[in-house]
């Protein structure tokens, strides 16, 4: 005999599927889509409205995993620092890190991560080595250049490592993986463990305030936290750069709020992009300044005949 509550949840999900194909069909399930999607985003450029910490504002994502793209790019604004080398720990199959916007604006680096990439970065830009990082084998995996910007994200003994690279590179700009979880002012961080390998909980990493007395101790200085409470900026000698941005760690925290940033944006990551980064010689071109007449009659452009120049445009 066949189960009548089966028969009725199979029905009722046939019904559902009905249901969700009409409202697809006559695009009501796209509006509403677009109205949450739209909500989130205001939800989010309210809360970042009211942070102390203007640099969260310029958050945005290209291929981060939130709003780390936009967030890197103005730190590196506010140091002048146009173009440069990176290093990234941890960077995934290459489809989305710290590091590929940077790539995308022109800089060159390497990357080590323990998982294959999904695209051959067969450029001159970017070299790859492939290994599970540990603290015998990290100073072999490093480049012999100096870089300007690192990212660690290994999901587990990030501390130790990152303790290591202290040691040994002192680029401008640090960005490192912080447990979330463990609020300011806990001090923790996990014991190392060379084959560790995250599960999925909050066995991983360092909290902020871990990490905050070790950079400390090299001369850095935190600038801020990514949006959702993955990533920490810290900045080597940052001068007067950032004195808009709070000087109290437990201000420039970000709790845990692991969630798509805040929709999708864009279209999916094509590997074809991402390799074409790396082949090609991208030209840096210093911006043509628009420079109008003050006499110009008020009242709108449309109606003005400004006396305009161009500075030069110089190829760097």
């Amino acid at each position: 005999m066949s189960d009548p509550s089966a028969s009725s949840a199979s029905r009722d999900q046939s019904v559902a599927n009905i249901v969700t194909r009409a409202l697809i069909d006559s695009g009501i399930l796209a509006t509403t889509k677009y109205r949450s999607d739209f909500e989130v985003v205001s939800a989010w450029k309210r809360d970042i409205a009211n942070d102390p910490n203007p640099l969260l504002r310029c958050g945005a994502k290209a291929y981060s995993q939130f709003d780390e793209d936009g967030i890197l790019f103005e730190i590196l604004r506010r140091l002048g620092l146009g173009t440069g080398r990176f290093l990234e720990i941890g960077v995934g199959d290459g489809t989305e890190n710290n590091t590929l916007a940077l790539l995308a604006n022109g800089w060159r680096g390497h990357w080590v991560g323990a998982q294959p990439l999904a695209w051959n970065p067969s450029g001159h830009r970017l070299t790859f080595t492939q290994a599970f990082v540990t603290l015998d084998n990290l100073a072999s995996l490093l480049p012999t250049d100096a870089c300007d910007v690192c990212s660690l994200d290994i999901d587990g003994n990030d501390y130790w490592i990152g303790q290591a690279l202290l040691a040994r590179i002192q680029p401008r700009v640090f960005v490192v993986e912080y447990n979330a979880k463990l609020i300011p002012p806990i001090r923790f961080t996990l014991p190392y463990e060379p084959t560790m390998v995250w599960t999925g909980d909050d066995f991983f990493g360092a909290s902020l305030m871990q990490w905050h007395d070790v950079f400390v101790r090299h001369g850095y200085r935190l600038v801020c936290c990514s949006y959702c409470g993955v990533n920490a900026f810290f900045v080597r000698d940052p001068g007067r750069a950032f004195d808009d941005v709070p000087s109290d760690p437990a201000a420039v925290f970000r709790p845990a709020m692991y969630a798509p940033f805040p929709v999708l944006v864009g279209h999916p990551t094509s590997v074809r992009t991402l390799a074409a980064f790396g082949r090609q010689e991208v030209s840096r071109w210093r911006p043509c300044v628009i420079l109008l007449d003050p006499k110009a009659p008020r009242g709108g452009l449309e109606r003005a005949r400004p006396r305009a120049r161009c500075v030069s445009v110089e190829h760097v």
